[in-house]
C-alpha cells in the first residue's frame, strides 16, 4: 500500500459524504491507518488493532473487533477503519 489514499469503495464513500470529510482529513486518517498497519498489507489485524487502542487483549476487545470487522475477514480495511472512527466520533457528539 502506498502513501496515497485508496480509491473509496461504496462504504468509504458513504462515510466521506456523511462525515463531510475533506481530502486533507481523509489523508490524515490514511496516515493513522498506515501507522498501525505494521505489515503494510492494507489491513489492520487484531494485534495491530490492540496496539491502536493501546489496550491489553481481552474477550471484550475481541468482541469489539469482531463488531467493527464488518466483512468478517479477520482484519479491518480502510473503509471499515473510517466507519469505525466515524461511528465513535458520532457517539462523542451525543
Amino acid at each position: 500500500m502506498g502513501n496515497k489514499v485508496p480509491v473509496p469503495d461504496d462504504r468509504l464513500q458513504r462515510m466521506i459524504d456523511m462525515l463531510r470529510l475533506t481530502k486533507r482529513e481523509l489523508a490524515q486518517l490514511w496516515r493513522v491507518f498506515q501507522r498501525y498497519d505494521n505489515d503494510r498489507g492494507g489491513t489492520i489485524d487484531i494485534e495491530e488493532f490492540y496496539r491502536l487502542i493501546e489496550e491489553e487483549r481481552t474477550v471484550f476487545g475481541d468482541s469489539l473487533f469482531e463488531l467493527v470487522d464488518i466483512d468478517c475477514s479477520g482484519a479491518l480495511d480502510f473503509s471499515e477503519f473510517v466507519q469505525t472512527i466515524g461511528t465513535y466520533c458520532l457517539f462523542g457528539r451525543v
